[in-house]
């Protein structure tokens, strides 16, 4: 799934995407890639307000914004996955009733990786790994409130351009661009990547 607006669904789970039993090591012709998407302002009755994964090897989430779901619990809800990798996605002012704002790992699940990722203004919390499984891989990322101590990661407001919001039952999309925060983030960018107003272009980048 790529370059797609995933925008205002309801569901009992997986109100955004659904995806389940895809394992690309017994079937190669399966891509379990999720990339370049906006995936907001969807509702679920159970879980997964933007994505419900569950029985999936080998899935890549990369360089998606996820803003604006909710659910009573995991925003993206993955449960019985393996070598997952979330890379360069914003993943902010999603709501659970009761846990898993951002994501939620939960039931088996091993070698999740994140990297160069922003959670950010998720509620009730940004990322639960809800067993007794190992905790994510975090490296790279901005996490509010993050207890990760992988390498360069970080705990600090990543100033988006302008959060969306909600207008009753209605999200607001808003711009979840970066605004430039040279000493901040990461003085690697180059100067092509920012815009004359300043704004870290999010779709090449997260942090």
């Amino acid at each position: 799934i790529s370059k797609c607006h995933i925008i205002g669904n309801h569901a009992d789970t997986g109100a955004g995407i659904h995806l389940a039993q895809a394992d690309t090591q017994t079937d190669p012709d399966i891509n379990c890639l999720i990339d370049r998407c906006n995936i907001s302002g969807n509702t679920a009755t159970q879980t997964g307000g933007a994505i419900e994964i569950y029985y999936c090897v080998d899935f890549v989430l990369s360089h998606n914004v996820i803003t604006g779901n909710t659910q009573p619990s995991g925003t993206i809800s993955a449960r019985y996955i393996s070598n997952a990798k979330i890379n360069h996605c914003t993943i902010a002012d999603n709501n659970s009733d009761t846990s898993g704002g951002g994501l939620k790992l939960w039931e088996f699940y091993s070698d999740v990786a994140i990297t160069n990722s922003i959670f950010w203004n998720n509620s009730p919390d940004q990322i639960v790994n809800d067993g007794i499984y190992q905790p994510p891989t975090v490296n790279y990322s901005d996490v509010q409130g993050s207890p990760y101590s992988g390498t360069g990661n970080l705990d600090t407001n990543p100033l988006f351009a302008q959060p969306g919001g909600w207008d009753e039952d209605l999200w607001l999309q808003g711009d979840y661009h970066l605004q430039s925060q040279y000493g901040c983030w990461n003085p690697s960018y180059n100067r092509h990547d920012i815009t004359s107003d300043g704004i870290v272009n999010l779709f090449d980048f997260a942090i």
